[in-house]
């Protein structure tokens, strides 16, 4: 009796496992794409040159990232040729 209990279910407890398993990757895979990770922005001189002044910003929030929270230049991310010319956002 116990024999046959083991064969049937353990085969069902480790399917039910392994979907369980299989649901909760998924879920957190859609957390971690819904993080905005932090970038750093620079701010543009008047010859319109990136500066080397970093500031935090982000992707997601409508609000623009300035240098100043709220006020002061706004804040660009770099391209791949290094121009100061991506918009970005406050974290």
């Amino acid at each position: 009796m116990q024999n046959l209990l083991l064969k049937n279910i353990l085969p069902i407890s480790f399917s039910i496992l392994g979907i369980l398993g299989a649901i909760a990757t998924k879920n957190t895979q859609k957390v971690f794409e819904k993080i905005a990770v932090p970038r750093i922005g620079y701010v543009i001189n008047a010859q319109g040159h990136c500066t080397d002044i970093p500031v935090n910003c982000g992707d997601l929030s409508p609000f623009i990232c300035r240098l100043g929270i709220t006020s002061g230049p706004i804040a660009y991310g770099k391209d791949n040729t290094g121009n100061c010319i991506e918009i970005l956002y406050r974290p």
